[in-house]
């Protein structure tokens, strides 16, 4: 374990970001300085202070009892989004790996095309025909970023298949799922880990930008994404409400995308070499 943080910067940065965020949500059931829903026109666009260590939004509310709270809907929205986003773009890569060649080059035509729709026009697809909610959300992001998950699982697990040992495994009888359960998916734990750190931190923009649009989880619920949207047309006159959830989206994506650069490095044997 010692080895696999040693000199590992992005690895231990992108861990630490990520703790922040959980300790966010964890601390969203325990304590928060004042109901996040509570209107008090007294304390209205109020600076920071003891009292809103954050400072108060056009409602006075308390914007650091909405930003803990919010972090309920972002990461939820994106833990069931990478869920739906892995298992089908894993199975869907495996599938296409290992099928005939002639029923691979229209799958993989199926896959580009779904690359090509992005989650917040399956959004507002699926918010016309069901109405915005969070299981809007969260199956447009999970089923946009299959796709890419898709691909990449594919090109990982050809190039696993075409190696010699799997060569050999088909020459001695073994079946091919056989061979993918036992030689392919151990293979692809640490591409598995990359990829779903990266579709955590695509999630939580995703979720960010569809509460935005109003596409995402309804009010009242509190979201970092709506309370962009709703300090839009304050920026000149309190700035601070749109750079605070501002500050915790980046915080969120910038801790995946380096986890998922901190595994590539300790999983990856060729930068491990190219480092020594």
């Amino acid at each position: 374990m010692r080895k696999l943080f040693k000199g590992n910067i992005s690895l231990i940065a992108g861990l630490s970001m990520i703790s922040f965020t959980f300790f966010l949500l964890i601390l969203s059931y325990i304590w928060t300085p004042f109901d996040p829903l509570e209107v008090n026109p007294d304390d209205s666009f109020a600076g920071v202070s003891a009292t809103h260590i954050l400072g108060a939004d056009n409602f006075g509310r308390d914007i650091l009892s909405q930003i803990i709270v919010g972090s309920r809907v972002t990461l939820l929205v994106a833990a069931l989004s990478v869920t739906i986003a892995m298992s089908l773009g894993v199975s869907m890569g495996l599938a296409i790996a290992v099928a005939k060649r002639a029923y691979q080059s229209p799958m993989i035509y199926a896959v580009n095309i779904a690359l090509a729709f992005p989650a917040a026009l399956l959004a507002i697809i699926l918010a016309a025909v069901y109405g915005a909610s969070t299981l809007t959300a969260v199956s447009a992001i999970g089923i946009a970023t299959a796709a890419a998950v898709a691909q990449v699982t594919r090109r990982t697990a050809a190039g696993i298949l075409s190696s010699d040992f799997v060569l050999a495994a088909h020459a001695s009888g073994a079946s091919t799922w056989w061979i993918v359960r036992k030689h392919v998916m151990p293979n692809l734990r640490a591409s598995l880990l990359i990829q779903a750190s990266a579709a955590v931190s695509i999630s939580v923009l995703a979720e960010s930008s569809l509460s935005y649009l109003g596409l995402g989880t309804p009010p009242p619920a509190p979201s970092w994404g709506r309370m962009l949207a709703g300090s839009q047309q304050y920026l000149f006159v309190n700035p601070l409400l749109a750079i605070w959830p501002g500050i915790v989206i980046v915080i969120v994506v910038l801790g995946f995308n380096l986890l998922g650069d901190g595994v590539r490095e300790a999983f990856d044997p060729t930068l491990r070499r190219s480092e020594t």
